[in-house]
């Protein structure tokens, strides 16, 4: 999704692969409201130990599973997927397709490789979390990149479903999480 401005509000809107035209699908919005609800639930799962689990599991299977990948060869073919989605080489369904496999197979080499131990992009996030969300930089709070880091290392993707009424505000019953495994 890309995020737009409206007359008077910012949105969220998808855009559909037609050649040389591309043709809005879902919006959502407000923006900021959206922005929130992610947050929320980020804020919610690390305050309940949710992603202090989910860390211990997936240092567990990197432990009894390494996969000798080297991440960064991974990650370059998902760079590379992406420059033939660009340029028209592939379409949308079998970027999709690509993707999901590639970006398993670079989550475990990841994990193989110790990026899900200590320094790796969820260390040191705890229950402070949401105060440490809103400090500026300068005062311990978390920059730009590790805000991403951490959404990334959480939510696979936020899956939002088209309108069925009309209407002023966000509709969260549009919007579902889809928690990395």
């Amino acid at each position: 999704m890309r995020r737009d401005r409206k007359p008077g509000r910012a949105i969220y809107r998808t855009m559909r692969d037609h050649p040389g035209v591309p043709t809005p699908s879902i919006s959502i919005g407000p923006a900021a409201q959206l922005e929130e609800l992610v947050r929320e639930w980020l804020f919610l799962h690390v305050e309940s130990g949710g992603l202090a689990r989910r860390i211990a599991l997936r240092r567990e299977a990197a432990a009894t599973r390494p996969t000798g990948e080297d991440p960064r060869v991974v990650q370059a073919e998902i760079d590379q997927l992406a420059e033939d989605k660009a340029s028209g080489l592939i379409g949308r369904s079998e970027w999709l397709r690509m993707r999901k496999r590639l970006v398993s197979r670079l989550r475990a080499a990841e994990a193989a490789a110790g990026n899900a131990a200590p320094g790796g992009p969820l260390a040191g996030v705890d229950v402070d979390v949401r105060a440490r969300w809103a400090l500026p930089e300068d005062d311990g709070g978390y920059t730009v990149d590790r805000k991403r880091a951490i959404l990334a290392g959480v939510f696979d993707r936020v899956e939002i479903t088209r309108a069925t009424r009309g209407g002023p505000g966000l509709d969260p019953s549009r919007v579902t999480p889809i928690w990395v495994d």
